[in-house]
């Protein structure tokens, strides 16, 4: 269900191709392997969440908000993040997961919304980011990692191709 959802949004495609950990359950999108700065002043990886709308056609954002499953985010001199705005939270996502706070960063625009997810999402990561590189200049949250591949059922590949090929056959010989 995961990888239907990120292929009805070219937005999420592109976070998915630019390698970012993108998984969805159900009204939660899911950005994996964070990093950001803890108060110790030590590089740590959380899970950034917004929640959607979700139809048969389309996936969108709710609003500029993000959650966060982590620590609280500091600068890279381990003070609290303060410029991610929002409050503290407690909201289970998954059994697992739950989120400890709300971000709130609404983008400088006349209409104060992000242009899509992915625009909201690059906005919080590079914010969580940065200050990790300012320790660890080589720290990402670009895994390439792919959730909720599908698995590829052999049988089924192989009776996909005969087919394929008695077409083909059929429509040579006409």
């Amino acid at each position: 269900m995961s990888q239907e959802l990120i292929n009805l949004n070219p937005d999420l495609q592109q976070l998915r191709n630019e390698g970012y950990e993108v998984e969805f359950f159900n009204i939660y999108l899911m950005i994996h392997h964070v990093p950001y700065v803890n108060d110790k002043k030590e590089i740590a990886y959380g899970t950034l969440v917004s929640k959607s709308t979700i139809s048969e056609t389309s996936v969108k954002s709710i609003d500029h908000t993000a959650l966060w499953i982590g620590d609280f985010p500091c600068d890279y001199n381990g003070s609290q993040l303060l410029k991610l705005g929002g409050n503290d939270i407690q909201e289970k996502i998954q059994e697992e997961l739950v989120a400890t706070r709300m971000f709130s960063q609404k983008p400088k625009t006349p209409s104060a919304a992000y242009a899509n997810y992915h625009e909201k999402m690059t906005t919080y990561v590079r914010m969580l980011e940065g200050e990790a590189h300012v320790i660890d200049p080589n720290v990402t949250a670009k895994t390439f990692y792919l959730f909720n591949q599908p698995k590829k059922n052999l049988f089924f590949v192989i009776w996909i191709l005969l087919l394929v090929v008695q077409v083909l056959r059929l429509l040579m010989t006409r």
